[in-house]
């Protein structure tokens, strides 16, 4: 799988799981949070980094953030697109 493929899949899972569970406030969070210098550091530091890092990156935070809800799909999804 290429890896514009698998950032798109991840990208699309994440907007799939925010839509369902986050609320306004906290997408009004999650932008201030991507204009911020360590956000745009993190994301240029990512772009260079092979896919299957990436994914294991965004499946690894996932997964810390200690999330309610059965979010192992969406890891697991991460993981299979490798």
């Amino acid at each position: 799988m290429k890896e514009q493929e698998l950032r798109e899949i991840i990208r699309r899972e994440i907007r799939n799981a925010l839509s369902e569970k986050v609320g306004g406030a906290l997408k009004s969070r999650m932008g201030r949070l991507d204009k911020t210098q360590a956000m745009k550091m993190l994301r240029k530091v990512l772009s260079n980094k092979p896919a299957t890092q990436q994914a294991e990156f965004v499946a690894d935070l996932v997964k810390g953030l200690e999330l309610k809800g059965n979010l192992s799909l969406l890891i697991k999804r991460i993981r299979q697109a490798n």
